[in-house]
């Protein structure tokens, strides 16, 4: 049980139960002072009655109290025996020598019965012991006064609307703290333009400190992100155009420097180029974390872009000896960015041709299954330490010998891959092969998944 709603309501539920249990078996107070009441104003008059008209009238007084109040009363004198009593027998054995108090008590008989004790004096000034015990009916066997029980329409009404009431208060108090849990999700998901709303902000509670705290933290964040990001796209156009001019210098270099330089200007060049393309995926980099409002979301066919990327890459895989194949099963309809999804996958692909071995092929799967789309990139490299499978996607990451800067790349493409499918909702995870190589996996979202045709 997760739900904080459902554990305040369950607390406050139970509680509410419990309290009408103790209630319904706590004795009536109530009924006890007004046992005792009757004992004292009844025998009074009852013994005024002995003493001035006889037994007679006494007892016939009792009879009628009994009728009218549904309360047994008898009067004994000094010594213990019964003066007065109503025409019924009174059967006082079971109080046994609690019939000796004299403070007013209501005490209770070994067969749950209760009696009211009282003193009074006669008009004479001679004392008397007054018991009024409640019958409960005129006639029939006696009920304790403790024993009034709530009626059970009244339990289960009171039960039903505490249980509303509850609920209710649960949810008041529950609410607040899920929109904030689902506020810090699509948050930490990369849509720094959350906020939890001003229908909250507006409360003067701690919840709604809450939320304004939330609300403020949300803006200075987004607005730190969005200054960071637009620093880096700056500087990354402002390099462009030194690089440009430090590429035609050394054309020029390269015309007027004699055949023993030539040497120190090729790494010069191949430097530049990889400073160039350093800059290219900063600028990407940059893109890709940009203004969600900015990007062409559509309805994407997965398999026309991972075609369009497998038949580029397969082009310039040739070039050096190696080759990429695409195998699809289903199609799968993706809500998205068709260039960044495409530059994702493009990005994990080059990378498995940079490192693949020459003469073998890199494989692409795609498949849709149970409204999620998968594409799966395989290569026959030397795979990734198990302790780097996660890092690789952090940026400027590199792992061992074999995944030097000697072997192309600047270490960001895995990382504006994985930023480009979070965009989207999705997942993109590495794992070495058992045989040789490494896979790398992404996960979408899909909008709808179609099986795969017999000539697929």
């Amino acid at each position: 049980m997760r739900s904080l709603a459902v554990k305040i309501f369950l607390s406050f539920w139970i509680m509410h139960a419990l309290i009408l249990v103790v209630l319904a078996l706590l004795p009536d107070q109530g009924a006890r002072a007004r046992l005792a009441e009757i004992a004292r104003r009844d025998g009074r008059i009852a013994t005024t009655l002995l003493e001035q008209h006889g037994r007679q009238s006494c007892d016939d007084y009792l009879s009628v109290t009994q009728q009218r109040a549904d309360v047994q009363i008898a009067i004994l004198d000094a010594r213990g025996a019964v003066a007065c009593a109503p025409s019924s027998a009174i059967d006082l054995s079971p109080f046994g020598a609690h019939l000796a108090q004299r403070d007013g008590d209501v005490v209770e008989a070994s067969d749950a019965r209760e009696l009211a004790v009282v003193s009074v004096d006669g008009p004479s000034g001679a004392p008397y012991t007054v018991t009024s015990i409640a019958t409960g009916a005129a006639q029939g066997p006696q009920r304790p006064v403790r024993q009034r029980p709530l009626p059970r329409d009244v339990l289960l009404t009171t039960l039903l609307v505490s249980g509303v009431v509850c609920f209710v208060v649960a949810r008041y108090l529950a609410h607040p703290l899920q929109q904030l849990r689902r506020a810090t999700y699509r948050l930490a998901a990369g849509d720094l333009g959350t906020r939890v709303g001003a229908t909250l902000a507006v409360r003067s509670d701690e919840t709604g400190d809450l939320v304004r705290d939330f609300d403020a933290m949300a803006e200075r964040i987004e607005t730190l992100v969005q200054s960071q990001t637009q620093l880096l796209s700056d500087i990354s156009h402002e390099l462009r155009s030194p690089l440009a001019r430090l590429n035609v210098a050394l054309e020029l270099a390269r015309r007027k420097a004699p055949d023993e330089a030539r040497a120190e200007l090729d790494r010069i060049e191949a430097e530049a180029a990889r400073m160039n393309d350093m800059v290219g995926s900063l600028l990407e980099l940059s893109r890709v974390e940009g203004d969600r409002r900015a990007r062409k979301v559509a309805t994407v066919d997965l398999n026309d872009v991972v075609q369009h990327v497998v038949e580029d890459a397969d082009y310039e895989a040739r070039r050096v000896g190696k080759s990429v194949t695409l195998r699809s099963e289903g199609r799968a309809l993706v809500d998205g960015d068709a260039n960044l999804i495409a530059r994702a996958v493009e990005n994990v692909v080059r990378n498995a041709i940079r490192y693949a071995p020459e003469g073998t092929a890199i494989e692409v799967h795609v498949t849709g299954e149970a409204r999620q789309a998968r594409i799966g990139i395989a290569d026959q490299g030397p795979g990734v330490p198990e302790a780097d499978l996660e890092r690789i996607f952090a940026p400027f990451h590199r792992v061992g010998a074999s995944r030097t800067r000697e072997s192309g790349g600047v270490g960001l493409g895995l990382s504006i891959a994985r930023r480009a499918i979070a965009l989207h909702n999705g997942t993109i995870t590495a794992a070495n092969a058992s045989a040789r190589g490494l896979i790398v996996t992404i996960l979408l979202p899909a909008s709808a998944v179609f099986p795969a045709s017999p000539t697929t």
